[in-house]
């Protein structure tokens, strides 16, 4: 019973509303140099899915379980979606 003191107390509070997003760049940072960033963290990430789903499908022809073939496979195919998304969203970000 003394959980219930502390959960009225919460409650209670008023929700502030959330703190505006702030993105913290040097002051020396150029437009250019930020975009050239944010295109290289999307380019690596895009690489680590890619390699990520190579290995599993390798992984899933060399599977004799049929259970476990399977999951490989699907994983693999859910890290292709992912990798043809952030493609998408690449080329969406820098459309423009």
């Amino acid at each position: 019973m003394r959980l219930r003191p502390a959960l009225g107390l919460l409650v209670q509070r008023r929700s502030v509303g959330s703190p505006p997003l702030a993105f913290i760049v040097p002051d020396e940072m150029t437009g250019l140099e930020l975009a050239t960033g944010v295109g290289l963290a999307f380019a690596r990430s895009r690489d680590a899915l890619a390699e990520e789903a190579e290995q599993a499908r390798y992984r899933a022809s060399q599977e004799k379980n049929r259970r476990q073939r399977a999951y490989l496979a699907g994983r693999a195919d859910a890290l292709c979606e992912a990798v043809a998304r952030t493609d998408a969203a690449m080329a969406d970000l820098f459309a423009g």
